[in-house]
């Protein structure tokens, strides 16, 4: 019996030393800096922009995206009205930490050396040396003060 083959997504630049596990899906702009990993089962649905700065590490099942689905109209199914791209852009600083089944959703800035909880749900931007837990996430500390 034959492995099953993987189809290839180009998914930009990657750095030396960049580690990405099985099952990344990804489409847009993807830059992934040097040193970063992405674990296992996370999926990217990027339309626009995805920046990762250096030594960021994604946990298992962390899902990014920078889109949404169009909902403006309750007589017709959300899956007929579309995706919803505004030249949004998510971007996640040098040394970030973003914990297991985490959420990032929108157009959304997390800044260098966060820590963002396991099973939390990103949608407004989270400033340097903090750290956002829960769902919508929420600043609970700045590891600078």
């Amino acid at each position: 019996m034959q492995p099953k083959r993987k189809t290839p997504y180009y998914l930009g630049r990657l750095c030396d030393g960049t580690s990405i596990c099985p099952n990344l899906v990804g489409g847009g702009t993807v830059r992934i800096g040097k040193g970063s990993e992405i674990g296992e089962r996370c999926r990217i649905s990027i339309a626009n922009s995805l920046e990762i700065g250096e030594k960021v590490l994604l946990s298992p099942n962390v899902y990014i995206t920078d889109c949404d689905h169009e909902y403006r109209d309750v007589d017709v199914p959300v899956i007929d009205q579309g995706i919803v791209q505004r030249g949004q852009k998510v971007s996640i600083g040098e040394g970030s930490y973003i914990g297991i089944n985490a959420v990032i959703v929108g157009n959304v800035r997390i800044g260098r050396h966060c820590v963002v909880g396991a099973n939390s749900v990103v949608t407004k931007d989270v400033p340097d040396y903090c750290v956002a837990v829960g769902s919508p996430a929420k600043v609970i500390k700045n590891m600078k003060n």
